[in-house]
């Protein structure tokens, strides 16, 4: 009988929670065509050298999730405390439906054509998050707050 593998342990990169804000743009020629709304604001839930999990809030315009794998998307990431915009090509590798009311697509995707400029962004937005985590617990210290 085949042992069953967690997909996270088939993952060269760790991934590493954070929450940071995004917009994705749907670049697929073939959405545009249609007319189908091709931008949405989310957050991410974890990122890695190879991808990311993402959340997106549909409001009136509810994405058929079959319809997005496969499809390319660009990913536009501001970096905090450095002052910079960043765009990510990615494609769509699976997704779900998350929430309460089942109003959030959960998405996860791979970055496409990568190059050094894109990781060393990816690193620094590793690095803020990581001291903005830093600071939480630091202040939560400093407040005296225990478990």
């Amino acid at each position: 009988m085949e042992e069953l593998v967690d997909p996270s342990e088939r993952r060269r990169d760790k991934r590493h929670e954070i929450y940071h804000p995004i917009r994705i743009f749907i670049v697929d020629p073939e959405w545009v065509q249609y007319g189908l709304p091709a931008r949405y604001d989310g957050f991410v839930n974890n990122l890695s050298r190879e991808g990311m999990c993402i959340y997106l809030q549909e409001g009136y315009n509810p994405l058929n999730i079959d319809d997005l794998l496969g499809r390319r998307i660009k990913i536009e990431i501001n970096i905090p405390f450095v002052s910079q915009r960043i765009f990510l090509l990615g494609e769509i590798r699976w997704g779900t439906r998350a929430g309460q009311a089942r109003h959030v697509a959960m998405l996860g995707m791979r970055f496409v054509e990568m190059t050094r400029f894109h990781l060393q962004n990816i690193e620094k937005l590793l690095a803020v998050d990581a001291k903005d985590h830093n600071m939480l617990w630091d202040l939560w210290d400093s407040l005296g707050i225990s478990e």
